[in-house]
């Protein structure tokens, strides 16, 4: 029996139990610098592109003397991905493309439009 400040007796039953606490949700430890480097990491979700209208097919357009990997991912990224499209530049997108490409009068030099219809 428990008795109380005013030195009266308590019932055991009256006396509840204080309800158990939840432990807390234990914090993820930061993760250093190594580990992060060796944790592999998701895959970057791949965005689809609808096919462009003006090109037939993808060409790899370094086969023309004169473009190599880097122009042609300029290209590409400029919306040219196809021999087609190049055999059928006017003297005037030549031009346009070959400042764009810091590469001027380097298009007409190398023939890109007559090497573009042979491979047509």
């Amino acid at each position: 029996v428990e008795v109380n400040a005013d030195g009266e007796a308590i019932a055991a039953e009256a006396k509840k139990p204080a309800p158990a606490k939840k432990p807390a949700p234990k914090a993820e430890a930061p993760v250093k610098k190594e580990e992060a480097k060796k944790a592999p990491k998701a895959p970057a979700k791949k965005e689809t592109k609808p096919a462009k209208a003006v090109s037939d097919a993808a060409d790899k357009l370094t086969d023309i003397d004169g473009i190599g990997p880097v122009i042609e991912k300029k290209l590409i990224a400029a919306g040219i991905t196809s021999f087609k499209q190049i055999a059928a530049w006017t003297d005037e997108e030549a031009e346009k493309f070959g400042e764009q490409l810091n590469f001027k009068g380097r298009i007409e030099r190398e023939e890109w439009i007559k090497q573009a219809k042979a491979k047509i």
